[in-house]
């Protein structure tokens, strides 16, 4: 386990709990909380955080904004007995950990930065256990592609990064071409799909399985013409694999139909449901024209 760190905010706080006095922490001493929110911001682990009560509505807003940091935060909170009524009501609503009088003992105050340690490992391991889940949850369990929820969910945000900075967004609409539009064989829907990574961009490019057994794939930053280029390399890929010999799984074919939006066009393919009904169109036109072909649909 890596060593805590405990933020104190406030000058009373900092007398309170003195850095020598914790060991077994990192301690950061911060005068003001927006300097705090802006460490925690960019910090890749979980935190304690003691603040001071001083200044209630500043406070407030910082526990407000904590809830949208990337990583788990412990507050707790620092009060004079007057405050106290007004200290439980805040600590309710924001969901504060702990409250420390300002006249706790020393020996009190490490009591609470322990629980509040094991609070911290909770929560780390919740979040990690959430990452997993949803993970599963967004992965297509035979293929190991995404499913086409959190795809088109990737691809919403990918299109609004390429019409705000004028760059290129590509999709291939990919089929196995099956007789009488049979389903696929769930060993060619494997195959394919490590096939289709095996053309892509490593953590860069997405890859997706829809329901209709359809995988598409988001091709950032990439001209129509260059997806045209992958989408190529992969029809001969699979049509040069399996059923050479006996010994080898029967071959099979794709259909690919190529889409995109493209900056000198703004107008034109600039919505999700526009990029997917187009790319749809294309993929079936591409395989009414005989199959094993690719077909680009601008």
């Amino acid at each position: 386990m890596s060593t805590p760190l405990l933020f104190i905010i406030g000058n009373d706080a900092g007398r309170l709990l003195a850095p020598t006095a914790l060991p077994g922490f990192s301690v950061r001493m911060v005068p003001e909380a927006e300097t705090a929110l802006e460490e925690l911001i960019s910090s890749d682990q979980g935190s304690i955080v003691l603040l001071d009560f001083a200044s209630p509505k500043d406070v407030g807003e910082f526990l407000s904004r904590s809830g949208s940091l990337p990583q788990p935060l412990v507050p707790l909170l620092l009060c004079h007995r007057g405050q106290l009524d007004q200290a439980v009501e805040l600590a309710n609503r924001e969901g504060v950990f702990r409250i420390l009088l300002r006249d706790s003992d020393q020996e009190l105050c490490l009591r609470v930065l322990r629980d509040a340690v094991r609070q911290l490992d909770l929560l780390t391991s919740h979040r990690r256990l959430q990452a997993r889940i949803d993970q599963l949850i967004a992965v297509d369990s035979l293929t190991g592609c995404l499913k086409e929820t959190p795809l088109l969910e990737r691809l919403a945000m990918e299109l609004q990064r390429s019409i705000r900075y004028s760059h290129y967004l590509s999709l291939l609409f990919c089929r196995i071409d099956t007789p009488d539009e049979t389903a696929p064989h769930e060993d060619q829907l494997c195959r394919l799909a490590d096939l289709a990574r095996s053309v892509m961009r490593e953590d860069v490019d997405l890859l997706a399985r829809r329901p209709d057994n359809t995988f598409l794939a988001v091709l950032p930053e990439t001209p129509i013409w260059g997806a045209g280029t992958v989408a190529e390399r992969l029809r001969q890929k699979v049509d040069l694999q399996g059923g050479r010999s006996s010994e080898q799984p029967p071959g099979f074919t794709v259909s690919i139909g190529v889409t995109g939006y493209a900056p000198e066009v703004p107008d034109w393919n600039n919505t999700v449901d526009n990029l997917l009904r187009v790319g749809t169109n294309c993929l079936n036109q591409a395989q009414a024209n005989g199959g094993n072909g690719v077909l680009l649909c601008p």
